[in-house]
């Protein structure tokens, strides 16, 4: 989990540079929100 962990944070900070561009990110078919300023991977149970 935490190589998902970083490639998520990697992901905010490419986000925070290019600010007008349209995002969408997926990880195994499970759709990442944007959530308070960062991609939020919610675990599921």
């Amino acid at each position: 989990m935490a190589q998902v962990r970083h490639y998520l944070a990697a992901l905010t900070r490419l986000r925070e540079a290019l600010p007008d561009a349209e995002w969408r990110v997926h990880v195994d078919d499970l759709d990442v929100p944007w959530v308070e300023g960062r991609y939020v991977l919610e675990a599921k149970m």
